[in-house]
């Protein structure tokens, strides 16, 4: 009981701290177009349904930002029994040469059983990757959804790849 109260605090101290850095709407400097800031949180004890539906805000969020070219930011926090946070945060804006792209960011905040002793949490840099194509994949029969395709958050995945040269088999694809 005691390391399921840990992970709800880790939990709701994560979501304050990634909420009160996405809370207003920024505009970007360059269009004044405004951006879009959601956190998705998922944690310990959530049912599988209420995982995928989270999930599938999440997909929604990423894609209709990319299909508008509007910048975004959009992370998913997920904690387990132990309290540990992984953090995957999506942002979508113009690279460095206008083209679209999606920055995406994944870390790990561990060891919650030493937090009371410890300074400030110990932080495992799980890494960082520009993906510029992003593509909605059917999940049964594995199809690329055509962009004007309206569809589900639910019957679709979101597959992120660096460019188009990368085959569909290839390790640099990430789905979500």
């Amino acid at each position: 009981m005691i390391v399921k109260n840990f992970a709800t605090v880790a939990l709701l101290a994560s979501t304050l701290a990634v909420s009160a850095n996405m809370c207003a709407a920024q505009e970007d400097e360059k269009s004044g177009v405004e951006s879009a800031r959601r956190v998705f949180t998922i944690g310990y004890g959530f049912t599988r349904e209420e995982e995928d539906a989270l999930k599938a805000r999440a997909r929604q969020c990423i894609w209709e930002n990319w299909r508008l070219k509007r910048p975004a930011l959009c992370a998913v926090v997920r904690t387990n029994i132990e309290g540990e946070l992984t953090t995957h945060s999506f942002q979508l804006n113009r690279g460095a040469g206008g083209q679209w792209q999606v920055f995406l960011e994944v870390s790990r905040e561990c060891c919650w059983h030493d937090a009371p002793e410890a300074k400030k949490l110990k932080t495992d840099g799980a890494g960082a990757h520009i993906y510029r194509i992003v593509e909605r994949v059917d999940a049964k029969s594995k199809q690329v959804v055509p962009a004007e395709q309206d569809r589900r958050p639910d019957t679709y995945v979101l597959r992120f790849r660096e460019d188009a040269a990368v085959r569909d088999d290839a390790p640099a694809l990430r789905f979500l």
